[in-house]
């Protein structure tokens, strides 16, 4: 089946892209839709987002994309797979504007269970064995603060590596995520370790695959507001 989405996020991960979207239905937001492959790990690989017009699908833009069936992934309920004989088509970029993106704004009281951290990390997290079921996995949220946080991490296990995070707060709760959005990272691909404020955005926040028995939240998509 043809589906048209707005691509909310278009994430690296290994080998690839985490691509996800909201699907329109005659104008219409009809719910989160993740395409995966059904090879590998799933990922989208760069020569799957070479639309039919020789353009690539990125964060932002409107596509249809055919569709086969749910992944029915443990956790993921938006899993579902694409068909990989048949080009994406390209419909057009999507305004990054109030009017346009609050239509899609969603309002959760938590972002999953909160009260797990990693080393770096503040509430980024969920043990395996607290998700009973299949779940929303995917958010598009309006933090009411954020900032790019930018260090060095490791050291003390004498493994330091450059780090970028996204530091924002939701519903009064801080939270600390990896941060996987490609054009951001390659906005600040040589800022200096620190923070840096972003003003008027909105996210898209995923509970990503399991690793070390936890499914780990992400930053997938820092959309600022034109």
């Amino acid at each position: 089946m043809i589906r048209r989405l707005v691509l909310l996020a278009c994430s690296y991960r290994p080998d690839g892209r985490c691509v996800a979207g909201i699907e329109l239905v005659d104008n219409v937001c009809s719910g989160w839709v993740r395409p995966v492959c059904s090879s590998g790990q799933g990922q989208v690989h760069d020569s799957d987002r070479i639309c039919d017009n020789s353009k690539t699908a990125v964060k932002l833009s409107i596509v249809e994309i055919e569709l086969g069936e749910n992944q029915n992934h443990p956790m993921q309920r938006e899993n579902i797979f694409f068909n990989h004989g048949i080009k994406w088509k390209y419909i057009s970029p999507y305004p990054k504007s109030h009017e346009y993106l609050a239509p899609f704004l969603e309002t959760p009281a938590s972002l999953w269970e909160n009260g797990t951290h990693s080393t770096e990390g503040l509430n980024d997290k969920v043990p395996v064995n607290t998700v009973r079921h299949a779940r929303q996995s995917l958010y598009f949220i309006r933090p009411t603060r954020l900032f790019i946080h930018i260090a060095t991490e490791g050291e003390a296990f004498g493994n330091p590596r450059r780090k970028v995070r996204a530091r924002f707060f939701y519903n009064s709760v801080e939270y600390i995520f990896s941060l996987t959005d490609a054009g951001i990272l390659e906005e600040f691909k040589d800022h200096e370790n620190g923070e840096y404020e972003i003003l008027n955005a909105y996210m898209t926040v995923s509970l990503a695959g399991e690793y070390l028995q936890h499914y780990w939240k992400i930053a997938a998509a820092i959309i600022r507001v034109d």
